[in-house]
Formats: C-alpha cells, structure tokens, sequence
C-alpha cells in the first residue's frame, strides 16, 4: 500500500481565528485542491489558535471530510480547543441521528375499528 503524504493547513492563517460563515469552506478547498490532487494524502487541518466555529462551518467540514474519504483522502482536525472540538461533535451527532430512518405506520381509525366487533 502507497504512503499517505501529510499537508497541513492552518485554519487561522487561512482564514482567521473565529470562523463564521459557510462560505469560508470554499477557501479549505481552493487550499486543498491547490496542494493536491487528493489520492493519497492526509491533509490536517491545524485549529491552533482558531477560537470558534460556527454550527453551518463545522457542518461542512463534516460533509467535505465524506467527500475526501470517497476520493482515498484523509482529512484530519487538529490541535482543537474544547468549543471547537464540541462545535464538531454536536453537528456529526445531528448528522448522525437525521440518519436514523423514519417508519411511516398506517393511521387507524379507532373509532371504525371499535364498530367492526
């Protein structure tokens, strides 16, 4: 099996250190996919000094870390502080339960089913 090759990229310097909007997202991927072409590789994004991200920004970097594992990619957080790490876990933990498929049971009419006996 080939080794992975590690990038790191760091969140702060990237963008800055409370990171908001959904959007920032694209700024990850232009800096991913400018160093590599994803086969292969481990990229680590590095949260040093990164203070707090928002719900819609973790939630696409939980979908942006899907969409490397189905390239044979890595994508790894680290150097997290507690709000961040929590941020992250709270939304995968959403992801998850929305998972969870729905069973759609008939609704009776009691009231018709009483009358039959």
């Amino acid at each position: 099996m080939k080794k992975q090759k590690t990038i790191k990229i760091s969140l702060s310097k990237l963008i800055t250190k409370n990171i908001a909007t959904r959007q920032a997202i694209d700024l990850v991927k232009r800096e991913i996919f400018t160093l590599s072409n994803l086969r292969n590789f481990t990229i680590e994004l590095d949260f040093t000094n990164v203070n707090f991200i928002s719900r819609s920004f973790a939630d696409e970097l939980i979908n942006l870390r899907k969409q490397m594992e189905n390239k044979d990619a890595i994508l790894e957080f680290v150097n997290m502080n507690n709000e961040v790490d929590n941020m992250l876990k709270i939304v995968s933990t959403q992801k998850a339960s929305k998972k969870i498929k729905k069973i759609d049971l008939p609704v009776r009419d009691l009231e018709a089913i009483a009358y039959q006996f």
